[in-house]
């Protein structure tokens, strides 16, 4: 994501779902092949250890639509670890 200059906030990883919060155009069809380079790169990582497919063919984007929304879904990004998830946020991070 940082490569491709996508500001990443937060992000859970469990066993069935991964949920981000990241700074994306405007464009559905742009997020699509975004997500799916992502998608590809992260299979790709992992193939040896998890061959086949990892996947669901589409993800669901969903534009923020204002300050709360973004920080109601901030924080239920977090909450994952509760459950077991994996999250980051960039406040971890120093200079991201």
């Amino acid at each position: 994501m940082t490569k491709q200059e996508h500001r990443l906030l937060a992000i859970s990883v469990d066993t069935h779902h991964v949920h981000l919060l990241v700074k994306l155009p405007n464009d559905r069809n742009a997020i699509r092949k975004i997500v799916g380079t992502w998608k590809q790169a992260a299979s790709h990582a992992v193939r040896d250890r998890l061959p086949g497919k990892i996947w669901a063919e589409d993800c669901d984007p969903r534009p923020m639509k204002n300050r709360e929304h973004h920080r109601n879904t901030f924080l239920y990004i977090l909450r994952h670890a509760k459950e077991g998830a994996w999250t980051w946020d960039y406040r971890e991070h120093e200079g991201y």
